[in-house]
Parts: structure tokens; C-alpha cells; sequence
């Protein structure tokens, strides 16, 4: 029985291939490294580290008596700390359940995929509850019936100082209850013509993000972002979506881009990793297994370490839609966390 015994220690080497084959995708993309962008940490796995907030721009002087100094706007940057807690999850495979699988090679891919999907996950999942909170739908704006673009064009004003892209940031039964509303299928049709809702439909059949290059051309924002219902639709505030200025999503950074780019800019957020190997920022988690003699089962073992901080709340303007008239539920999970 040994043939279905996993070895014990790391596995960087099943992480890396479920990597690389797209073990670790959910059926609708993450979203929350392209908010929150990642800033890696090779050192402690806590500090402090320095940001920028918005400096409202200061009037120019006139009139300035000979021999008396400029008055000068200081431009500093914010002291903030992080650290990046644990986050861990466990699956066993029994050994008798690995010929089924069809090897150990494959329950070993089952396990740690699984494993290190469900600690991507609990990211998700903060980048969510950081976005939809509290504070952000207490001061919410509701859309009224007819006038929902109206709503997202006045959010979108309430951001337009904070460097980046405007974005309209949501979960999936939000963004079909924001298709469904009147003004939206009237604009569709406007823009697009009768065809335009009936590519609409058809191309809501592939998924909502099937869509998203239409609904750009309709809201005129930057680009729109669609989160699993999971992590996205946060209790208590499911009828809520962000409008939102953050680095363009669309582009990837450097680390040093990344460090530069939220101590020169007013950007909403970042998130800090604490990666296992500094020499390979993308391994983010480590990864092992470890037959268990006495349960007779295969453990496989995933851990991250991360925080996600918002530096500057006045980058986001969350919305609400007057009725949720279109929602029908898509999410798809593919494993237990």
C-alpha cells in the first residue's frame, strides 16, 4: 500500500504545476490582487511601511511682499504598519482513495491544489469585506429607479481626484441586477440598437463577464470588475458595488513599481505578502503533505501569509441599486473552505 502513501515535506514542486495547469483559478476570476495590488515581503512578516495620502491642491500666491518667503504645502508621506497574518487550511485524501484517483501522483495534485485555492480564497474574501464594509455603505449612494447611471456617473465624480482608473467594482448577482435596470437596457439599446440587447442575452448565456467590453461602452468608466458572489456579495450589504480609482487593472508592476506607486500616489489600497522563498515571488504559499500511520489518510497542507490595508478610503464610492429586479445566482464552487 505504500504506492498510495504521500512522501512528507514540502511540495513546491505539485504548487508550481497546479499553477502552471490552472488548478488554482476559480470558474470567475479574482479580483482582489487588482485592487489590492500585492507588495511582497521578504523579511519580517510585520513593520512599518510609508504611503501617500491626497494633498488637496493649494491655491497659488500673488501679490508676495519683497523679501518675505513662499509659504510652502508640505508634501509627506503616512506612516502605516502591516502584518501579514496566517492563513491555513488542511484536505485528506484516504489511502484507499488514491487508486480511484488514479495514483498518488494525482491525489497529491487534488490535495495541494485544493489546499492552496482555499488560502487564495480567504484573500478574496478580505479584498471583498476591505471593499463593501461598514463605513463605505453608510455613506453609500442610492441610485434612484430610472436614473442608476446618473448614480455611477456622480460616484465616479466623488473619486476623480485619486490617481488611477475608474472602475466599477461588483459581484455578479449585483452586476445582472444592474443590467435589468430600465435606464441601463435603454442606454444598451441606444448605443448598440436592438441588436445590441440581443447580444447582450446571448452573450449573458457564456457569463457575466462575457459582457463587460459592452457595459464599458455604456457606463464610460475605465473597466468593470466581477467578483465571485462568494467574496463579493458581503452579508449585510449585498446590494452594494464600488465605484472605485485604482491602478489600471489591466497592467502588471513591477515590485518596485508597486512600492514606488503608493509612495508617490494617493492609491486606494495595497496588500502585503510575506512570501515562503524571496527568490520566487510567485510562490505565494507553501505547500506540504505528510502521511498520517495512524488515520491511515494523506494530508495536504497550504499556507499564506497576508493583510489587506486601505490607505485611502476616498479613492471608493460605494452604490446601491434601487431594486434587485435581474439577480440569478452563478457562483460555482469547486472546493470547500
Amino acid at each position: 500500500m505504500e504506492q498510495f502513501q504521500t512522501r512528507k515535506g514540502e511540495r513546491r514542486d505539485v504548487l508550481m504545476a497546479a499553477k502552471e495547469q490552472g488548478r488554482l483559478n476559480p470558474p470567475t476570476e479574482y479580483i482582489g490582487n487588482k485592487v489590492f495590488p500585492m507588495s511582497y515581503k521578504s523579511g519580517e512578516k510585520s513593520g512599518d511601511f510609508y504611503y501617500q495620502t491626497l494633498t488637496a491642491d493649494s491655491a497659488a500666491q500673488t501679490s508676495r511682499t519683497a523679501g518675505n518667503a513662499l509659504i510652502g504645502t508640505f508634501l509627506t508621506t503616512t506612516e502605516g504598519a502591516y502584518r501579514c497574518a496566517a492563513y491555513e487550511k488542511r484536505y485528506a485524501i484516504e489511502r484507499h482513495e488514491v487508486k480511484s484517483l488514479g495514483g498518488i501522483d494525482n491525489a497529491d495534485m487534488l490535495g495541494i491544489s485544493a489546499a492552496a485555492r482555499s488560502v487564495y480564497r480567504a484573500f478574496e474574501s478580505l479584498c471583498g469585506a476591505a471593499v463593501i464594509d461598514a463605513t463605505g455603505y453608510a455613506a453609500k449612494y442610492e441610485t434612484a429607479s430610472g436614473k442608476v447611471l446618473e448614480g455611477l456617473s456622480k460616484a465616479a465624480q466623488s473619486v476623480k481626484r485619486y490617481p488611477g482608473k475608474t472602475v466599477l467594482v461588483c459581484s455578479e448577482d449585483w452586476y445582472l441586477d444592474f443590467i435589468g435596470q430600465t435606464d441601463v437596457k435603454a442606454a444598451i439599446q441606444a448605443t448598440f440598437g436592438n441588436a445590441g440587447l440581443m447580444n447582450l442575452n446571448a452573450m449573458l448565456a457564456k457569463g457575466p463577464e462575457a459582457t463587460i467590453q459592452l457595459m464599458i461602452a455604456v457606463i464610460q468608466f475605465n473597466d468593470i470588475l466581477i467578483g465571485d458572489n462568494d467574496h463579493w456579495q458581503v452579508a449585510g450589504y449585498e446590494d452594494a458595488a464600488a465605484v472605485m480609482r485604482i491602478p489600471d487593472p489591466n497592467v502588471s508592476l513591477t515590485e518596485t513599481d508597486k512600492m514606488m506607486m503608493y509612495k508617490e500616489k494617493a492609491v486606494y489600497g495595497v496588500s502585503h505578502w510575506w512570501l515562503p522563498d524571496p527568490a520566487d515571488p510567485e510562490l505565494l504559499f507553501y505547500a506540504e503533505s505528510e502521511f498520517d500511520g495512524d488515520s491511515k489518510d494523506n494530508h495536504y497542507d497550504a499556507t499564506g501569509w497576508f493583510q489587506v490595508a486601505e490607505l485611502n478610503s476616498g479613492a471608493k464610492k460605494l452604490v446601491s441599486l434601487p431594486s434587485q429586479t435581474f439577480a440569478t445566482t452563478t457562483t460555482t464552487t469547486t472546493t470547500t473552505t
